[in-house]
């Protein structure tokens, strides 16, 4: 398996009709055929051999996961269209799961940040939010620093927004309109040769508003 196997789930339910939490969940995953390179361990400083010993197999993670599908509205995670939501899906298709799709907030691209907020990482995020995470890059702390960055916005908005379809669009300002451009969360696009961005398909008239370029739509479809 390659080296974006997945081996720690954590996540929170959270009711937003009563405001509370309902469950916190986490365990250590491991698979007879992965691979565990030396720097992801480094990174969330989970060792394999702890993995390897504590971990639950694919499969019964992958039949919980979709239990906890089935009791959810909307999924949140930072990043999660991008990293968590493919990752997740594609190693339950591997195994022959068909996982229960539900909305998916995204607290990187879902929420319009002040622009004072220059980095958009989670543990920038969290800091200039006020949001305490003591263990950076473990699966339930980093759940719920996503959840808290969440209720700090509307979030029945975010999830009606989250419903509608991810696209990218393109632009090619000229030179003076680049920093312009910058500030409006684009980036280089080596491959397109354009300023990209990625914003829900309802969203498209007030992007072209602000940004004020012609624009291509490079890519449309719930899973980019």
């Amino acid at each position: 398996m390659d080296k974006d196997s997945i081996v720690e789930i954590g996540y929170i339910l959270y009711d937003t009709d009563n405001s509370n939490y309902t469950n916190f969940y986490s365990t250590l995953v491991w698979g007879k055929d992965y691979v565990y390179p030396k720097e992801v361990q480094e990174i969330n400083g989970i060792s394999e051999a702890l993995c390897k010993k504590k971990g639950v197999s694919p499969v019964e993670i992958f039949n919980h996961m979709n239990q906890v599908f089935q009791e959810c509205d909307v999924v949140v995670a930072h990043n999660g269209l991008n990293f968590d939501r493919p990752l997740l899906y594609n190693r339950m298709s591997e195994l022959r799961f068909f996982p229960i799709k539900r909305p998916w907030i995204d607290t990187r691209l879902d929420i319009e940040y002040d622009s004072k907020y220059t980095s958009k990482r989670l543990g920038h995020l969290a800091i200039d939010h006020g949001i305490i995470n003591p263990m950076p890059h473990r699966a339930v702390f980093d759940a719920y620093a996503s959840l808290m960055l969440l209720l700090k916005y509307d979030v029945r908005s975010l999830a009606v927004n989250a419903t509608y379809p991810l696209i990218k669009i393109g632009v090619s300002p000229c030179y003076a309109d680049n920093e312009r451009v910058r500030n409006l969360r684009y980036f280089w696009d080596r491959d397109a040769k354009m300023w990209c961005k990625y914003i829900r398909q309802n969203s498209l008239e007030k992007e072209l508003g602000l940004v004020q370029l012609d624009h291509k739509v490079l890519e449309t479809g719930d899973e980019i």
